[in-house]
């Protein structure tokens, strides 16, 4: 699923969209990657729920054989056991906050 960032005033709100119960989740773990212009992501899965923050460039995330273009400000949510990756498409590189936490 991707958001805007002009629709949303916090992270912690589109997390309470996806998960009401995001006040019992333990753990939250917070990381940043960067990928180099014209490359990619290996592809990813996992059980954990993840969020995706573009904060500078963009790229095209391949999720479950679907395609979304980000860019910067938009909010990406990947859901447990979901194949993906993403290819920066833009000029200079392309860097994620990501956000994930298990239930």
């Amino acid at each position: 699923m991707l958001i805007s960032m002009n629709n949303c005033q916090r992270v912690q709100d589109v997390i309470l969209n996806f998960n009401s119960k995001f006040n019992d989740v333990e753990k939250v773990n917070i990381s940043f990657f960067t990928v180099p212009k014209l490359k990619s992501t290996p592809i990813d899965k996992h059980k954990v729920k993840e969020l995706w923050v573009v904060l500078k460039g963009k790229g095209k995330v391949t999720k479950d054989n679907k395609e979304y273009f980000l860019n910067v400000n938009d909010i990406f949510f990947i859901e447990s056991e979901k194949e993906h990756f993403i290819v920066n498409t833009g000029k200079k590189s392309l860097s994620i906050l990501s956000i994930w936490w298990e239930l």
